[in-house]
């Protein structure tokens, strides 16, 4: 049987050496991995990042008969987007003659006497609009709903919507009477 020789010939230095230089490299390595994930992530601008802020707020607060609702405005429009507050018995009501109003339109064809369902009206309609100097922030708000001038009130006594500070609210009139908000940037 052969004898073996545990003679160590590195040093306890130069085996510590190693040892830091390979955990350097590992982090480092580790770093650019990092890095590259970041870097392929896409990045949500911060008014988006605020309008879902305050979407989810709404959703939390809202009572169990409402259903809160956020849509992207269409291409064409200004808007950023609209967060509509809907009460839920109006949802239902609509959801179940639309399904039987496209239930009649495949069986019989449309022969004019089948009329469309109502889409129900939301109680409550945000609509937000970004900064003129800063597209990246809130700069308006429109509200519509009912009692506009109440809803004024309350934003001007509070001084304050969504945590933003309100620089005017005035009523203006479009298709409805509507509160416009304009935000400090």
């Amino acid at each position: 049987m052969k004898k073996l020789n545990l003679i160590h010939t590195i040093s306890l230095k130069a085996l510590e050496a190693k040892a830091r230089k390979a955990a350097a490299t590992a982090a480092t390595s580790k770093k650019e991995t990092i890095k590259s994930k970041k870097a392929k992530t896409k990045k949500i601008p911060m008014i988006e990042r605020e309008i879902r802020s305050i979407f989810h707020t709404l959703r939390i607060n809202a009572t169990e008969n409402q259903m809160v609702i956020l849509d992207q405005s269409n291409k064409g429009s200004l808007s950023k987007a609209i967060i509509s507050i809907y009460n839920q018995d109006d949802l239902n009501r609509y959801r179940v003659e639309d399904a039987a109003y496209r239930e009649l339109v495949a069986q019989a064809g449309n022969r004019g006497n089948n009329r469309k369902p109502r889409k129900p009206l939301p109680v409550v309609m945000y609509v937000f609009y970004s900064h003129t100097l800063d597209d990246q922030k809130i700069g308006s708000v429109a509200i519509y709903g009912p009692d506009a001038s109440m809803q004024r009130n309350i934003i001007l006594k509070n001084g304050s919507l969504f945590g933003h500070r309100v620089i005017s609210a005035d009523l203006e009139m479009g298709r409805r009477l509507f509160v416009d908000v304009k935000l400090a940037a």
